[in-house]
């Protein structure tokens, strides 16, 4: 009796044990990962396939997630309104900024990416390959005016969200209007926002002539236009990544 009583004791220590084992797998985040669709573009001879969906998302329509030029995280918990992690309180501001040193003398100085360090991101650096891993990147500057000039671009809507659809080779993504992280507010903070009206997607390309900014997308609905332009490191832009085969 006493050694069925001693087995009963060792069963029910065990079954508390595995009961109590953390789940590693439940814990974590996992990125979905796009698909890579062919618009028919070549670069220096490589075919390069963008993502179906934004990073961060998982249908085409989806806003997904907010980035920093260089940042390789969220700095949120939840956005519109935004509920800031730890540390980055300060939301899409230089001193949440990974690379930002100081601010003396209204002179912003940077720890990476100075204008003397080269202009693409590292891969390090880069949010889409370290989320999705393997070929997986921004785009440069000159890879997104060449996805302009060689597709069909259409303003139109998709499950009721607006943005830019972009056709080419038999195959088509759509690039919603999902504005931008501006300091600690979601959108621009004008009188009528910006949400579904204009969408900004960053580039791995500082901007040639002040280190404070890099190169990034901007698609509106005037005259379904896209073209390049150029903001604040610090603003929190889509992420639309590119797959090089």
């Amino acid at each position: 009796m006493k050694k069925l009583f001693s087995i009963f004791v060792a069963a029910i220590v065990m079954a508390t044990t595995f009961s109590c084992k953390k789940d590693d797998s439940a814990s974590k985040v996992v990125t979905p990962v796009p698909d890579a669709v062919d618009l028919g573009i070549m670069v220096d001879g490589a075919k390069l396939k963008w993502a179906s969906f934004n990073l961060g998302a998982s249908e085409c329509w989806q806003y997904g997630d907010y980035y920093a030029w260089g940042a390789t995280d969220t700095y949120y918990t939840q956005v519109d309104p935004f509920v800031w992690k730890p540390g980055k309180e300060s939301g899409f501001d230089w001193p949440s900024y990974p690379f930002y040193l100081s601010g003396e003398d209204g002179n912003i100085v940077f720890s990476n990416y100075t204008g003397s360090d080269g202009d693409i991101l590292a891969a390090s650096h880069d949010v889409a390959t370290v989320k999705l891993g393997g070929k997986w990147r921004i785009p440069t500057r000159e890879e997104w005016e060449l996805l302009f000039s060689s597709c069909e671009l259409e303003w139109t809507k998709v499950n009721d969200q607006a943005g830019l659809k972009v056709s080419g080779n038999g195959n088509s993504i759509f690039l919603p209007a999902a504005a931008r992280g501006f300091f600690t507010e979601f959108n621009s903070g004008s009188e009528t926002g910006r949400v579904g009206l204009y969408g900004y997607y960053w580039s791995s390309e500082l901007y040639d002539d002040d280190v404070e900014n890099a190169w990034a997308a901007l698609v509106y609905e005037k005259n379904e236009n896209a073209q390049m332009d150029y903001f604040l490191r610090e603003f929190g832009l889509s992420v639309r990544p590119v797959y090089e085969e």
